[in-house]
């Protein structure tokens, strides 16, 4: 028992030991410096929280052109980064192919016409004689009858002579030819005055005609309009003013249009106003309750780390989005134009104009392109003293 007491003994003192070697001795033979508590005083200041986020760089608005005609581009004046404002012309295509889609149209639409005036003078003939056919076949059907009625009884009176003997049979067979005569013109009468009857429903049907080659008319007008506009949209004018900051296609491109191709067509170029640049981020769920519109904010892009940008907050989103189990909110920060520094702004538009690189015509007046990275930091709270 003793003996164990001793060598707990031993064994405390040689780790005491060790421990102040390395810990105090030995660790300022190392060259190492032992950590001395600082003690400062309390103090009033500034203090301030903010909500950081990084997101890119997005113009005020980017639109993205289309051809509504197809056809291989002959001309192509403008490259990326260039100026254009609305109605300049853009890109011109090889017109022959909507030039003959104008004369097919052009021939419809004079068929059309052609058989519309036809069922009009139709229509018109049938409607003057209306009246005088019925007239007329009236009185051809008194006339048949009388013919026919006395037909029938100089046939029948004949007949009598001729079987008592006093009549001979070829003056019998000519009454009765005369008889199938007056029968035969008695029935065509009948049938001309039922056809004179009817004849208010064949103008109605005659009518009805004239609406549809009216309506077909009108159709091949509107293909004759429509290939017109197609044709003039071989010239295609910038939609809006602002920057080409995205050129798709060249001279000789082979352009599909995107009204009629399926798969909406060839995206020609990309014109973006640059007048008004955002910041669009997004906040975490967790902080996106202490944001709110018009707060101040700090921007720092990645091409200009040392210099800051004022903004403040334009728009939240209304309606989270959730990706891997995090719901964040999209929020968008405008570049404060009326707190911009001067000479900021001086500064950058030095860089800009030293640069040789021609797409810089593409920088708004802070010197910020669309799809920058930048660094915003949304100040929630500002507290002085």
């Amino acid at each position: 028992m003793k003996r164990l007491i001793k060598w707990l003994l031993i064994i405390v003192v040689v780790g005491g030991g060790l421990w102040w070697f390395f810990l105090r001795g030995g660790g300022e033979a190392n060259g190492s410096e032992i950590l001395e508590p600082q003690i400062v005083s309390a103090e009033r200041g500034d203090m301030r929280v903010v909500v950081e986020a990084t997101g890119q760089v997005v113009a005020n608005t980017s639109v993205e052109v289309k051809s509504k005609a197809s056809g291989e581009i002959l001309n192509l004046p403008y490259e990326e980064g260039d100026w254009v404002e609305r109605g300049w012309l853009l890109v011109e295509l090889d017109p022959d192919d909507e030039r003959r889609n104008v004369e097919r149209a052009q021939m419809s639409l004079r068929s059309a016409q052609a058989r519309l005036n036809q069922s009009r003078a139709q229509l018109s003939l049938m409607e003057s004689d209306a009246a005088l056919t019925l007239t007329t076949s009236e009185a051809n059907l008194r006339q048949a009858r009388a013919r026919f009625e006395n037909a029938q009884a100089v046939y029948e009176r004949r007949q009598g002579l001729f079987e008592e003997g006093v009549l001979s049979e070829e003056e019998l067979q000519a009454a009765y030819t005369d008889f199938e005569v007056a029968d035969v013109s008695y029935l065509n009468a009948q049938a001309a005055y039922e056809d004179a009857q009817n004849f208010p429903l064949n103008i109605d049907l005659r009518r009805q005609d004239l609406v549809l080659a009216e309506v077909t008319v009108r159709n091949a007008s509107i293909e004759y309009e429509e290939a017109l506009e197609r044709m003039a949209d071989t010239r295609i004018v910038a939609p809006a003013t602002g920057v080409i900051t995205d050129l798709q296609v060249e001279v000789g491109t082979i352009i599909a249009s995107g009204i009629s191709n399926v798969g909406g067509g060839t995206a020609l170029m990309v014109i973006s106003d640059l007048s008004r640049m955002f910041i669009e981020v997004q906040v975490d769920e967790t902080d996106v309750g202490r944001v709110a519109v018009s707060q101040e904010c700090e921007i720092i892009a990645d091409a200009f780390p040392e210099q800051t940008l004022p903004g403040f907050v334009e728009w939240i989103a209304p309606q989270g989005t959730e990706e891997s189990n995090i719901t964040s909110f999209d929020v968008r920060v405008e570049i404060d134009r009326e707190r911009l520094d001067p000479q900021i702004l001086e500064e950058i538009g030095r860089r800009v104009a030293e640069d040789a690189n021609p797409a810089n015509s593409a920088l708004s007046e802070w010197g910020l392109r669309p799809n920058m990275t930048a660094r915003v930091e949304i100040i929630v709270a500002d507290l002085e003293d």
